[in-house]
C-alpha cells in the first residue's frame, strides 16, 4: 500500500503542476478577451482544451490508484478520498499528501475565479455581437436611402448600415 500512496502523491503533484499551467492559460485567455483578440482566444482555447484532457487522464489514474488502495485496505467502497487515505498513511506520506491536496485546492479555486471572469467577458462580447446584429437587422426595416422618394425598398446591407450610422 505504501507504494500506491507514493504513486498517489506523485500524481497529485503532477495534477498541481497541470492546474498551475491551466491557470496561466486561463489568464492569457482573459487578457486576450479583454483585448478582443480573436486569434489569441482561439489559440488559448485550444491549449486550454488540451490541458483539460491531460488533467482528465490523470484524474482517471488517481481514481484507479484510490481503488487499488481501497482494495488493499479492504474498504467496501470505491474511490476513496485523499482525506481518507491520509488517515491511514504514515506521517511523512500524510504531510506530502496534505501539501499536494492543499495546493491543488488552491489552484482549483484560482482557476474558478479566472474562469468566472472569462465567462463574464465572453458574455459581454456575445452581447456586443447581438447588439450589432440587431442594428443591422433594424436597418433593413428603414426607408430606403436617398433618391427613392421615401418609399420602402430593400437596400444592400452595407448601404443600410452606412445610412444608419450616418
Amino acid at each position: 500500500m505504501k507504494a500506491l500512496i507514493e504513486q498517489l502523491a506523485v500524481l497529485l503533484e503532477r495534477l498541481c503542476g497541470l492546474h498551475t499551467e491551466l491557470c496561466g492559460i486561463a489568464r492569457r485567455m482573459n487578457e486576450a478577451l479583454r483585448r478582443k483578440d480573436v486569434t489569441a482566444v482561439q489559440k488559448h482555447t485550444a491549449a486550454y482544451d488540451l490541458q483539460i484532457c491531460e488533467i482528465e487522464k490523470l484524474e482517471e489514474e488517481r481514481l484507479a490508484l484510490c481503488d487499488g488502495i481501497a482494495r488493499q485496505m479492504n474498504s467496501p467502497g470505491r474511490h476513496l478520498t485523499v482525506a481518507v487515505i491520509m488517515e491511514s498513511a504514515g506521517e511523512d506520506e500524510r504531510k506530502r499528501l496534505q501539501k499536494s491536496r492543499t495546493e491543488l485546492k488552491a489552484r482549483i479555486g484560482e482557476l474558478a475565479g479566472i474562469n468566472t471572469s472569462n465567462q463574464v467577458l465572453l458574455a459581454e462580447t456575445l452581447n456586443d455581437i447581438d447588439v450589432t446584429m440587431r442594428i443591422v437587422a433594424k436597418a433593413g426595416d428603414k426607408f430606403a436611402g436617398y433618391g427613392h422618394q421615401g418609399t420602402r425598398e430593400q437596400a444592400g446591407t452595407a448601404q443600410r448600415l452606412i445610412n444608419h450610422v450616418a
